[in-house]
């Protein structure tokens, strides 16, 4: 599942941490380097893994509403086509 970040809409990855206070960390972060993304969350870390899913359970909810509704697109579309001529005849 590949986690997506809320600002951007840009893959999530992981980096590791350089910084004398938490060495070799692994935090996630934005792919594109955006500034206004910064810091997510770190790895190993139960909230930001919380948070993540989450998200990703939301997200993947979505896709497959909108591949349902997609489905119905060409009948909602054939019976108001439909009701017109209906309309226009009966005038």
């Amino acid at each position: 599942m590949k986690l997506v970040v809320e600002c951007c809409g840009s893959p999530a990855i992981i980096r590791r941490s350089n910084t004398d206070r938490n060495p070799g960390r692994l935090f996630y972060a934005c792919s594109k380097h955006a500034p206004q993304c910064g810091f997510l969350g770190w790895v190993d870390d139960e909230k930001t893994k919380k948070s993540f899913n989450q998200k990703d359970l939301i997200i993947e909810q979505l896709v497959l509403e909108n591949e349902k509704l997609k489905k119905w697109k060409p009948i909602a579309i054939m019976s108001w086509v439909l009701f017109f001529i209906i309309i226009v005849y009966k005038l």
